[in-house]
């Protein structure tokens, strides 16, 4: 319930990754501060891969005045619906009073699963095996 001289409100940041490469992004402690009169009930990132919907859910302080997350998302080479990574923001204000928030969002290209390295080596390695033997059968 919403208390008395308060409002309830619901952002939706879409995030642009037009400039960004395709693949995982992660983040650690993307902290959104709260400003004025607003309060946080809820913050979460959300992105698609393949038609599925990955969500990150933050920590909302007891206070309501700061969220913070740890994650990863998804940039795609083309989004197959109108954005693909956006941050939901729901909450609450004081009606007619200042209310805003604010966190700078670092992300960094997800470091490849050791099953990723395992499967590259395996294939240099093969690669390497095939261009030996061509060279003793040839030479």
């Amino acid at each position: 319930s919403v208390p008395s001289g308060y409002e309830s409100f619901f952002d939706i940041w879409n995030i642009d990754t037009s400039l960004m490469a395709p693949g995982e992004y992660a983040f650690d402690d993307f902290v959104i501060d709260a400003t004025g009169t607003l309060q946080f009930d809820s913050v979460v990132l959300s992105s698609y891969d393949g038609g599925t919907r990955n969500t990150v859910v933050f920590d909302v302080s007891d206070d309501g005045l700061q969220a913070v997350g740890s994650g990863a998302f998804t940039v795609q080479a083309e989004c197959p619906v109108a954005v693909c990574v956006f941050l939901d923001i729901a909450g609450i204000q004081q009606i007619g009073q200042p209310a805003g928030y604010g966190g700078d969002l670092v992300a960094t290209p997800a470091i490849p699963e050791p099953e990723t390295y395992a499967l590259m080596i395996a294939g240099v390695a093969a690669v390497g095996f095939m261009a030996r033997r061509r060279r003793r059968v040839t030479g």
